[in-house]
């Protein structure tokens, strides 16, 4: 399936598996400044005084 997102304010059309993370997809892209959070999926990332955190 074709997903259609922003990066770095740029449009862009990738193509994505159903059973594919966004994180596989992006890195496929040449995008690999992309970070793993967590996995937890309820809290997500969140900046604190300069430092990622989970």
């Amino acid at each position: 399936m074709n997903l259609s997102l922003t990066v770095n304010h740029e449009i862009k059309e990738i193509e994505i598996n159903p059973n594919e993370t966004l994180l596989r997809a992006l890195r496929r892209n040449g995008y690999f400044g992309v970070e793993h959070g967590c996995e937890n999926g309820g809290d997500g990332w969140q900046i604190w005084k300069g430092t990622s955190i989970c």
